[in-house]
């Protein structure tokens, strides 16, 4: 990860403890009930910069990773081939971290690391946390689609 997490006063792809909360960004603007979704699922700033605030090209691009995430875990959990399933799990921690997903980025990290190991791959812990953490994003998204959460970038983000 980028070892300035701060440029211009904009958080980028900053480790979780350094990623400002909910509250501290109250431009970007979610209909969230319950905890902020940007803590723990996206970072939504980051979204922004990537998209440079385009909200359709954010909407395709987390589609995509629903189908990433809805195709490819249940693929590097099952027995087969290990550098297949080792690429499977390196394309979902860059398409997460891509767009903000950072907890389900890491997931998929240890994932990798645990296949690159050469072992018996991972453990059933380690595929439990990318398959909660990959249903938490699939919740966001799915969400974000249905306009049960309003997404909205201010053009100053981009």
């Amino acid at each position: 990860r980028d070892p300035q997490p701060f440029v211009n006063g904009m958080v980028t792809n900053a480790p979780s403890k350094l990623r400002k909360p909910c509250g501290a960004w109250p431009r970007l603007r979610t209909a969230v009930s319950g905890p902020c979704i940007m803590d723990d699922v996206l970072d939504l700033h980051h979204l922004a910069r990537q998209t440079f605030g385009d909200l359709d090209l954010a909407l395709e691009l987390l589609g995509l990773l629903d189908g990433q995430i809805a195709r490819l875990v249940p693929f590097v959990g099952e027995p087969g081939p290990v550098p297949a399933r080792r690429d499977a799990a390196h394309t979902l921690k860059g398409a997460a971290r891509a767009v903000g997903a950072f907890a389900f980025g890491d997931a998929a990290a240890a994932v990798e690391e645990a296949l690159a190991e050469g072992g018996p791959g991972p453990s059933p812990e380690v595929m439990a946390a990318l398959a909660e953490a990959g249903a938490r994003v699939r919740s966001a998204v799915a969400a974000m689609q249905r306009g049960d959460l309003p997404l909205a970038f201010p053009s100053s983000l981009a």
